[in-house]
């Protein structure tokens, strides 16, 4: 990613040099995904920014939607959710306004995400049905798939398992089917979460480290963290001595990554999982003594 980003930078001075402005954008757009990629998020949300400005200027819409969308995802990681969800709106009025229906669901999807990390997980669904109708609508299999997935997490979060799990499932047939293999990782997270709530550890284990394996194929680092924090959590629940190393990985992947929410989860996970350490200690140093 460092190398690539090198080459986009020879490559916006060689478009600016003569003066091909849409060329020069769209290499800015993709040095701000490998920023972004790199967990450089606030040198990605300046590109993104200017992309905006830029984009406008010129009358590329296409662009200035994307645009809005990434600035809007990155201010989402960074835990900025007025910023992120200005960004979403904006994108989704502006993609309404030009007919681009595919921008619209995608944005719509990622807005559930916000207001379902914002607590309210009606709206999240509310959003995520909207995106689901608009990717149907579309044939758009990418985001049918990841809103089916977040579905099913944010219908777990409301405690229907069933209704989840047959979310969960559909997501996971569509991205096997089309080769999507960042959603199938995304849909192993929340089936092991579920497995952990229904109490299966050994499936738990083994559905995150699945996908675990898919994080680290797609070089996706929130999800990486995120199946670190699940096995942390399962090694845990089934009182294994390898918690806390878990915890540890993911926290120290989510600071370097610019991921708060993830490394405040992870070094809660730490100390849970330290503190259960020192009670198992305590007692077998009692039983010991009796």
């Amino acid at each position: 990613l460092a190398l690539a980003e090198r080459y986009l930078d020879v490559a916006v001075e060689a478009f600016a040099a003569v003066g091909d402005e849409t060329g020069r954008n769209s290499a800015r757009s993709l040095q701000a995904l490998c920023q972004l990629q790199q967990g450089n998020h606030a040198a990605a949300a300046a590109t993104f920014a200017a992309l905006i400005e830029a984009s406008a200027a010129l009358g590329d819409r296409y662009l200035e939607v994307r645009a809005w969308h990434n600035l809007g995802f990155t201010h989402l990681l960074r835990q900025e959710l007025p910023a992120a969800a200005d960004a979403y709106n904006r994108c989704v009025a502006l993609a309404r306004q030009y007919g681009d229906h595919q921008a619209v669901g995608a944005a719509l999807a990622d807005l559930g995400a916000l207001t379902g990390q914002q607590g309210d997980l009606l709206g999240a669904q509310a959003h995520y049905q909207q995106a689901l109708q608009i990717a149907r609508e579309q044939g758009d299999q990418l985001v049918m798939a990841m809103t089916l997935s977040n579905l099913g997490n944010v219908t777990l979060d409301l405690g229907l398992f069933e209704e989840a799990d047959n979310y969960l499932e559909q997501a996971l047939a569509i991205s096997q089917a089309n080769g999507i293999l960042r959603t199938q990782g995304s849909v192993k997270i929340h089936q092991a979460r579920l497995a952990l709530l229904a109490g299966n550890l050994d499936q738990a284990l083994a559905t995150a480290q699945q996908a675990l394996q898919i994080a680290r194929d797609v070089a996706d680092i929130s999800y990486e963290v995120e199946a670190l924090i699940l096995l942390g959590r399962a090694a845990l629940a089934g009182e294994m001595a390898d918690a806390t190393a878990h915890f540890t990985a993911a926290r120290t992947l989510a600071q370097q990554y610019d991921l708060p929410a993830l490394a405040a989860e992870a070094l809660a996970g730490e100390a849970a999982a330290d503190q259960a350490c020192k009670h198992d200690q305590a007692t077998h140093l009692t039983s010991q003594a009796n």
